[in-house]
């Protein structure tokens, strides 16, 4: 069973299980958005499109927040499907916690730059003379969903998997996306118009930015484990693994005189002969 993830799974599987919801279908395509925003790549009118969210403050954070409340209150009874709702849920986290933290850390500088009327159309108008004047085709993306952030694929974590190495190997995408969404800023208009110091205080928010996204994938972790029955058990049971694997550990180190069928025992079951 392959429990790989993408953002673009996980959005199509809310709107797959919301779609009798506008309100949720309408607070995902919100989102959909923002990996585009935050990739590497050639901009135009589907990233454009976006930029007003990036204006109001928190905007990012109740999107993401409304995502997660909607979905996560949907209760089914079908093992599978809430299977796959935890697997979504788990998923979405994984890129609210650097939406939120994205949000947080905006420059008021850069939410006013990008609020100007002239800004939308200065990029589109700009990349238009990209296009027309390049000698090799622009890799522009239409679609939010084909975003190289939105097909990045991660897993699903095992339950003896820790959260600080679920964070440890999630840090790679988040540095993906800091560093697309670096990209993004200084292709907008009024980069190139800002003098060093100007620059600085439209990016200053972007320093080690992965540590707090870390913090806020802690939280919204622990609070989906709060709210999902059946993570908090997937959760719970890592803690147990681990609980018992370190008890036979332990054991084995600690009775180095017992003999080799003792320790096959302890191995197997965490008990000693007496």
């Amino acid at each position: 069973m392959n429990l790989d993830l993408t953002f673009k799974d996980v959005c199509t599987t809310i709107k797959k299980q919301g779609k009798g919801d506008p309100g949720l279908i309408e607070a995902v395509d919100n989102l959909l958005g923002l990996p585009l925003v935050c990739s590497p790549v050639v901009l135009g009118p589907a990233a454009a499109a976006w930029l007003p969210i990036l204006v109001t403050k928190n905007e990012l954070i109740k999107i993401g927040k409304s995502v997660f409340e909607k979905f996560t209150n949907n209760k089914v009874d079908d093992y599978s499907l809430r299977h796959e709702t935890m697997r979504t849920a788990y998923g979405l986290l994984v890129f609210t916690s650097f939406f939120d933290t994205l949000d947080s850390r905006l420059p008021k500088a850069l939410r006013e730059e990008i609020s100007l009327p002239d800004t939308e159309k200065a990029l589109l108008a700009r990349e238009a003379v990209t296009e027309s004047t390049s000698k090799k085709p622009a890799t522009t993306i239409t679609n939010p969903l084909d975003s190289p952030n939105s097909t990045y694929s991660f897993p699903f974590p095992h339950p003896t998997e820790t959260l600080d190495e679920q964070c440890r190997r999630q840090e790679k995408l988040w540095t993906q996306m800091k560093q697309g969404f670096v990209e993004f800023v200084q292709k907008l208009p009024f980069w190139e118009e800002a003098d060093e110091k100007k620059r600085e205080t439209l990016l200053s928010g972007m320093e080690e930015i992965e540590d707090e996204v870390a913090k806020r994938f802690e939280a919204q972790y622990f609070e989906l484990a709060r709210k999902f029955e059946d993570f908090a058990i997937w959760a719970n049971l890592g803690e147990r693994i681990r609980f018992d694997s370190e008890s036979v550990q332990f054991t084995l180190t600690t009775h180095t005189q017992v003999s080799p069928i003792t320790a096959a025992k302890v191995k197997r079951t965490g008990a000693t002969e007496s």
